[in-house]
């Protein structure tokens, strides 16, 4: 609080003081004294019956009643009047100075001639007086140069005073901004405290739920194992326990066992067949042996990844493509036989005799299928 004071003040001390020394504002406040003499006068000397609201009405009357050539021009009229009086003053001021200077160079120089015409005597030497001239002549001038380099120090000192007073007011205006700024940061680690602490209680809750969801995960992979355990009971239970149709067959390339079979076809007799491979892509076959007038003909249901349609001999194959391992076979039987013997006479009795399974060697494990026909 002290510095600040100290600053204020040192800053009021050097506005006064570069306005005092300013010629112009103490002439303009000489004449507005002047001209205001009786006002000042009577601030000072008021008489000890009058009371203070009659002092204060008594001072303003007078400030605003200022009168230049019979018109009332009151306070601000007076200083405007001072102003301008100031201007004219320092007008003739300077050049009375001037004048004045003027004189005094002329009466110099012309006393100097007087006493250089008057002849040499015991009293003066002339020789002398001009060295004594010339010597008071150059400490004028160097007088002269010194005072110059005084104004110049001056300025220099007033401008630097000033910008030691700016730097003041700067340092302490950052101390303000960094005393804020403490305030701030002390702030914000209280809150960043309170945050971390909040994420790591969050952080628990999280791991807490993680691990219990990872425990219903767990369980769940363990109810998905028994279920699909389950299923594969379920599908074997239902070939084991479905139709005489149903059929274990160990196949081996080549070697292959018919199903016998007797069943006779109508135009509408579909062929209904369910298969379950050991692996996906696994290619097989399934043959149907049909018997017209004795001779037997064949015609095939061909699954797997490569799709080749032809017939070779009494031999004709309808192949589909399948990515699964279990596959389903519905198919009109005379459709496909018509469509691979066509010179065979429709209204031929058409028996099938057997039924055959074929598969490639990749898996040589059982094959579980089975069939019927409506």
């Amino acid at each position: 609080m002290s510095d600040i004071l100290s600053d204020i003040k040192e800053s009021t001390k050097t506005f006064v003081d570069d306005r005092l020394k300013n010629p112009y504002i103490t002439t303009v406040i000489a004449i507005w004294i002047f001209t205001n003499r009786v006002l000042v006068y009577g601030v000072f000397n008021f008489s000890d019956d009058k009371n203070f609201d009659e002092k204060i009405k008594w001072i303003s009357q007078h400030l605003n009643k200022f009168e230049i050539a019979g018109y009332n021009i009151g306070f601000i009229g007076g200083v405007v009047y001072a102003l301008i009086i100031g201007i004219g003053s320092m007008m003739f001021f300077n050049l009375a100075t001037g004048f004045g200077k003027a004189m005094y160079k002329f009466i110099n120089k012309t006393s100097i001639k007087m006493i250089r015409s008057v002849e040499p005597s015991k009293w003066i030497n002339i020789k002398e007086f001009d060295k004594v001239y010339s010597e008071n002549e150059e400490l004028i001038q160097d007088n002269n140069v010194l005072k110059r380099d005084v104004d110049r120090l001056e300025g220099e000192i007033d401008s630097r005073n000033e910008k030691v007073n700016q730097h003041r007011l700067d340092v302490k205006k950052k101390d303000e901004e960094i005393f804020e700024l403490t305030e701030i940061t002390v702030e914000n680690s209280k809150n960043v405290g309170r945050l971390e602490s909040k994420i790591k209680k969050q952080e628990s809750d999280i791991t807490d739920k993680e691990q219990i969801i990872q425990n219903h995960i767990d369980q769940g992979k363990m109810n998905s194992e028994a279920i699909a355990k389950l299923e594969k009971e379920l599908e074997e239970s239902k070939f084991n326990s479905s139709s005489s149709n149903s059929r274990l067959y160990l196949h081996s390339g080549q070697k292959h066992k018919d199903i016998k079979e007797h069943y006779v076809v109508s135009t509408n007799t579909i062929f209904n067949a369910r298969i379950i491979l050991n692996e996906i892509g696994q290619t097989c076959t399934i043959y149907i042996g049909l018997k017209v007038n004795n001779k037997r003909y064949w015609i095939g249901f061909t699954a797997g990844k490569d799709k080749s349609t032809g017939i070779k001999g009494i031999e004709y194959n309808s192949t589909k493509i399948y990515e699964t391992k279990e596959i389903i076979i519905q198919e009109y039987i005379m459709s496909l036989f018509f469509e691979a013997y066509p010179d065979v006479d429709p209204k031929s009795s058409i028996v099938i005799d057997c039924i055959r399974l074929r598969a490639d060697d990749k898996n040589l494990s059982d094959i579980i299928f089975n069939y019927s026909f409506n």
